[in-house]
């Protein structure tokens, strides 16, 4: 994020309400937002107990990539591993709901 906000603002880590306007943040429908909702709580009931929440953190990974429209090259920068998770035309091809389930993938 400070890389973003020094290059898209000149440098230096000023921060004005103006400024944060600009900042590409996503806006996912009401449904998304339940979704992810769930697949968070879901992550924190499993750690708490500690139990293994792998799967839920690549699909709430997914669904992340996806609501900032990144493409397939651009998930490979964030995530070296996503090839073991989706190919490309699964990725490129599915929604973010349909990538909030395990059996799409």
């Amino acid at each position: 994020m400070a890389f973003y906000y020094s290059n898209k603002f000149g440098g230096f880590i000023d921060v004005y309400p103006n400024n944060l306007k600009e900042l590409p943040i996503a806006q996912p429908t009401a449904n998304i937002l339940e979704t992810i909702e769930s697949i968070v709580s879901q992550i924190l009931k499993y750690r708490k107990e500690n139990e293994n929440c792998d799967i839920l953190i690549n699909r709430l990974d997914l669904m992340v990539y996806k609501l900032y429209r990144l493409t397939y090259d651009e998930c490979k920068i964030v995530d070296p591993t996503i090839e073991k998770q989706i190919s490309r035309e699964d990725y490129e091809n599915k929604t973010i709901e349909e990538l909030a389930f395990p059996e799409h993938l």
